[in-house]
C-alpha cells in the first residue's frame, strides 16, 4: 500500500496512478484485476495512437517546406537548363 502511494507520488503519471489504484482496489477487496488492467492498456494505447497521429500531423508541414526549398529549385534550375540547351539549337547564330 505504501509502496503503490510513493511509487505514484514520484512518477506523477497519471496512467501509473490508475495502475496503482488498480492494484490497491483488487489487494484491498479482492476484486480481479483483469479487465480493469485490459481497459487501462486499451485506453493508453488509444492515447498514443492519438500521440502519433498528431505528431505526424505536425511534420507534414515540415515536409513540404523541405520539399519547397529543397526539389523546387532543383527542378526549376533542370528546366531552365533544358530551356537554355533548345534555345541554342533554334537559333543557330547565338
Amino acid at each position: 500500500s505504501r509502496a503503490l502511494t510513493a511509487l505514484c507520488d514520484r512518477s506523477r503519471g497519471t496512467a501509473l496512478a490508475g495502475l496503482a489504484a488498480a492494484l490497491e482496489r483488487s489487494r484491498r477487496h479482492g476484486s480481479p484485476l483483469a479487465r480493469t488492467l485490459h481497459e487501462q492498456a486499451s485506453s493508453l494505447r488509444a492515447d498514443q495512437r492519438r500521440e502519433v497521429t498528431e505528431r505526424a500531423a505536425r511534420a507534414a508541414p515540415k515536409m513540404q517546406l523541405a520539399v519547397a526549398l529543397l526539389l523546387v529549385p532543383s527542378v526549376l534550375l533542370i528546366v531552365a537548363a533544358a530551356i537554355v540547351a533548345y534555345s541554342g539549337s533554334l537559333l543557330p547564330g547565338f
